[in-house]
């Protein structure tokens, strides 16, 4: 087995140990963010992967500099540079001038882990094996796949096979699979090919040129990346405008979110959910969520919805790094007291950049956060006194957040109806803490029943 080295240049504790799982399968070598120790490297150390945090203040050399050394050095290796805040973060510049990638934490972390796992696999050979989620609904019944098959089970973070290359999952089993709702299953990195080309001859068979959902899924979490990106920039002004970043905007609503959506609601619904949680994938899901219950219930401009679901957590990027890297829940008063401010923080990052939105959207944005019962934020705003919109896109939230499949002990998964039912209950257990508007959340849950009676 081809066992791949790894060089951390001057990587902090906290992101190693969220990398631990990866780092556990290969060689570490770890030396000091400074010219003299990356040039005076022995000869004998052959990375296959660079890992370098950004430079601060005290290290005595910039991140361009940076970049032209460790090219230097190794030419051809991939090498991907971290930020802990948005001081310096300049993706565009810094990746013309050498590095492979640019992330900026926590925003970032669930695709630095998965630009790690690639470039891994593929210099292990795949004897190092990583998976990737593929939409259950790109797999047909019955069809013999040359790609192996697992589920992921989130409470013992396990992979379990379900078949072999060679073989076909029949439409017992898939609604087996179905009903533990499973909407994606697993495959590896080094066989993610195959089925691309199952699926695209799938697509071809039923006349169909479009894309399969995995693929749909993954370019919309890609364009809000690379959308995030321009939004996080520090030298904005060099590269797009507010009108340019707007266009991009709502092109990722029209293709990846509205689209489609005169087919088959609740099939919609299930291509969203069940996959790693991540910001871009949170941001989608929310989106898409969002303008399916407007469509569902008829209420607000679905496009206006989507795009206030696309933008509405983008200021928690504002806030040092510890908040942004602790759950609500767990944060002190002083953490959770600038926490709140993000709403009114996305507003002005969106000011700042100069796009102009609707002020229906501004609303939504601002008041996502506000509860029914007066105990939200930032305002305190209660009853009809929150626009109905700003409450779909809070209900699409938490929908997002109990659907969403997170690390090892978060319990089973759940389908969309129990989601929304368990919204119901949260609401029903103290009737003097109701979150979201009754007969909205009514009309919400009415939308499901005839798909899962349990």
């Amino acid at each position: 087995m081809i066992t791949p080295t790894i060089l951390l240049i001057s990587v902090e504790d906290d992101v190693k140990e969220e990398l631990k799982d990866i780092f556990e399968k290969v060689k570490l070598v770890e030396i000091p963010l400074s010219t003299t120790a990356i040039t005076g490297l022995p000869k004998d150390v052959e990375p296959g992967i660079i890992l370098v945090r950004n430079p601060n203040a005290t290290d005595g050399v910039a991140a361009l500099e940076l970049a032209q050394i460790i090219r230097m050095q190794f030419k051809e290796v991939p090498c991907f540079l971290y930020f802990k805040s948005k001081e310096g973060f300049q993706k565009n510049v810094l990746v013309q001038n050498g590095f492979n990638d640019v992330f900026l934490l926590p925003t970032d972390r669930a695709h630095l882990r998965s630009c790690l796992a690639e470039v891994l696999s593929i210099a292990s050979l795949g004897a190092i094996r990583f998976y990737r989620s593929v939409k259950l609904i790109d797999i047909n019944a019955g069809d013999i796949l040359n790609f192996d098959t697992s589920l992921y089970l989130p409470t013992n973070h396990k992979y379990v096979k379900l078949s072999i290359a060679g073989d076909s999952l029949d439409e017992e089993r898939i609604e087996r699979i179905r009903g533990h709702h499973f909407s994606s299953i697993q495959v590896t990195l080094e066989q993610l090919g195959r089925f691309y080309e199952y699926t695209a001859q799938r697509l071809k068979n039923i006349q169909n040129s479009g894309l399969n959902s995995t693929e749909r899924r993954e370019k919309l979490t890609h364009a809000i990346r690379e959308l995030m990106s321009d939004l996080f920039e520090e030298d904005f002004s060099s590269y797009k405008t507010g009108q340019e970043i707007m266009k991009d905007c709502s092109e990722i609503v029209k293709s990846f979110i509205l689209n489609d959506s005169k087919s088959d609601w609740y099939a919609r619904i299930e291509q969203v959910l069940g996959n790693s949680g991540d910001d871009y994938s949170h941001s989608g899901n929310v989106s898409t969520l969002a303008a399916l219950f407007s469509i569902g219930l008829g209420i607000g401009n679905p496009e206006e919805i989507a795009l206030a679901g696309l933008l509405h957590d983008i200021g928690i990027t504002e806030l040092p790094y510890d908040i942004q890297n602790t759950p609500p829940e767990k944060m002190t008063p002083e953490q959770m007291s600038e926490y709140v401010k993000h709403p009114d923080l996305t507003i002005n990052l969106i000011r700042s950049r100069k796009i102009v939105v609707s002020e229906q959207v501004t609303k939504m944005v601002l008041q996502h956060h506000e509860l029914y019962n007066g105990d939200g934020y930032p305002k305190g705003l209660f009853g009809d006194r929150i626009m109905k919109e700003a409450q779909i896109i809070a209900i699409a939230d938490r929908f997002d957040e109990l659907t969403t499949i997170r690390d090892a002990g978060t319990g089973k998964l759940i389908s969309p109806t129990q989601a929304v039912k368990m919204l119901k209950q949260e609401q029903l257990q103290n009737p003097s803490k109701i979150k979201y508007n009754p007969e909205l959340l009514k009309n919400i849950l009415a939308l499901f029943p005839e798909h899962d009676p349990n």
